[in-house]
């Protein structure tokens, strides 16, 4: 190899070095920036408003952290699905949690007014062996239900 071709493929490992480093601390402000965009996007999709700065920081961290396991979660092993974000982007699992699982009954003034009656098909003899329920029209597309907590 000649003194020529060493400076040449030296000066192209460096090249290749600065490249690198370069891209890495570019994309690093450029990530922050990213995230923020992000999250204003998502906001303002969502009408999220927050009552001051401190409350917007904690819930840009969730956000970023639940994007990130997102983003994370579909770029791994192909597994028939993938996530996305939703109305619920900012909430950590314990907010969630609190917010949308647990049964709530009725309050016990409005159990004690509903009759108890009989069923109403009681002799009913002809009835198909089986019934589509989406074709007859009785099951619709899940809905958001919010937190009723009734289901």
């Amino acid at each position: 190899m000649t003194k020529k071709q060493s400076k040449s493929i030296f000066l192209v490992f460096v090249l290749n070095i600065l490249t690198i480093w370069a891209t890495h601390t570019v994309c690093r402000p450029l990530n922050e920036e990213y995230m923020l965009k992000r999250h204003e996007e998502w906001r303002a999709q969502h009408g999220r408003v927050y009552k001051d700065t401190a409350e917007k920081q904690k819930k840009y961290l969730v956000f970023k952290d639940n994007l990130e396991r997102i983003e994370s979660f579909n770029n791994g092993v192909d597994r028939g699905y993938k996530l996305g974000l939703n109305k619920f982007a900012d909430l950590t699992d314990e907010e969630f949690r609190a917010m949308h699982l647990g049964y709530k009954s009725l309050p016990s003034k409005l159990m004690a007014t509903s009759k108890s009656r009989s069923f109403r098909y009681r002799n009913v003899t002809s009835v198909p062996t089986t019934i589509d329920w989406r074709k007859a029209g009785a099951v619709t597309l899940v809905k958001d239900q919010g937190s009723c907590g009734k289901c």
